[in-house]
């Protein structure tokens, strides 16, 4: 268990690191686009979060979360291939495998975990790294993707090589066969922890870090962001998922909400942003008998969709003006309206 845990933890750092460098490398390949990197960006979101639920569900009913992660990887070393020729089928295709591989090493994760945090908390904390170096080195160590072939055909031989205990699906349960209360408390579990994760999303694009500058810095911030997530599903196992979640993000909105200009409040408030991750994702899967895949799709469904308020805001960017103006004509509009109807002599 220990070696799958290794293995496809390992993996989900190289298929962030893979996606994050193919989009970022872009602009040095075809500086003309430049200007519409945020749409290349928010396609990659939408493809890499929004497709996890469909093919979670499939993930779910084939049984075969192995093949789903090395097809993930397969997809991602097509995609550094693809970069030299078509940035947008690079992103397509990227994203894609992205996807695939959540989907399969995050049912992995899930599965060997025993409906714990622990091991997915450490499963998903190896991805932040991922990202941040694939943002990083296109643009300050620049060099040929095809480099990094080797790396994902390591990577792909590893999770080939590496057997994974025998692995126990629950059968699932169907919605209409619970009961009234049940099914009333499922709606209720999924409305509010999907609400968390949405609003968690959104808020991780304001809090401003200013300090968050550099190599070596990012590294300790991306550091802090890894361990809040791994350390959450160990403390919550241990302490409680209800004392753990609430308390860390309590805390942590004061130290990022007042205090984030000072970087060892703002490393810690990240470390406790980052812990109720885990607790929020297992909590959402152990709802949903025998379809952790679906509900592990709709935590990251949640995320993607926090995220679109940020990306419309800066992808608007002149045209934001206009729309605000716009909500101003609305707004003011149905408040003539009234006016007229009631008051207006």
């Amino acid at each position: 268990m220990k070696q799958s845990l290794i293995a496809y933890s390992f993996g989900h750092f190289v298929i962030d690191f893979l996606s994050a460098f193919t989009v970022f490398s872009i602009p040095i390949y075809f500086p003309e686009l430049t200007e519409t990197m945020l749409l290349f960006i928010v396609l990659y979101g939408l493809i890499a979060f929004a497709l996890q639920a469909p093919l979670w569900a499939i993930c779910d009913s084939t049984k075969v979360p192995k093949m789903f992660a090395l097809l993930g990887l397969t997809f991602n070393l097509l995609a550094l291939f693809m970069l030299l020729f078509s940035p947008l089928f690079a992103v397509i295709i990227t994203g894609l495998g992205n996807a695939l591989f959540h989907v399969g090493g995050g049912s992995i994760a899930l599965q060997l975990g025993h409906k714990k945090a622990t091991l997915p908390g450490i499963f998903v904390s190896t991805g932040a790294m991922g990202i941040f170096l694939g943002t990083f080195l296109p643009v300050n160590v620049p060099f040929s993707p095809l480099w990094l072939s080797i790396l994902a055909i390591v990577t792909m031989s590893w999770i080939w090589w590496v057997k994974l205990p025998t692995l126990h699906y629950e059968a699932a349960e169907s919605f209409s066969a619970l009961v009234p209360k049940k099914q009333h408390a499922l709606v209720c579990i999924s409305f509010f922890l999907l609400l968390s994760i949405f609003i968690r999303s959104f808020m991780g694009f304001m809090v401003t870090f200013p300090r968050k500058v550099g190599f070596l810095l990012g590294v300790v911030f991306t550091l802090s962001v890894m361990c809040g997530k791994a350390f959450g599903g160990v403390l919550a196992d241990k302490f409680g998922f209800e004392k753990v979640g609430i308390s860390s993000l309590a805390i942590a909105s004061v130290l990022l909400g007042w205090c984030s200009a000072y970087p060892i409040a703002g490393l810690v408030g990240i470390f406790l942003f980052n812990m109720t991750m885990p607790i929020t994702l297992v909590a959402l899967v152990n709802s949903f008998k025998g379809r952790p895949g679906f509900a592990f799709g709709l935590t990251t469904l949640a995320l993607i969709i926090g995220a679109m308020p940020y990306y419309a805001w800066v992808t608007l960017a002149n045209g934001r003006i206009m729309c605000s103006i716009i909500l101003s004509v609305l707004a003011l509009r149905w408040g003539l309206h009234w006016y007229r109807k009631f008051f207006s002599s």
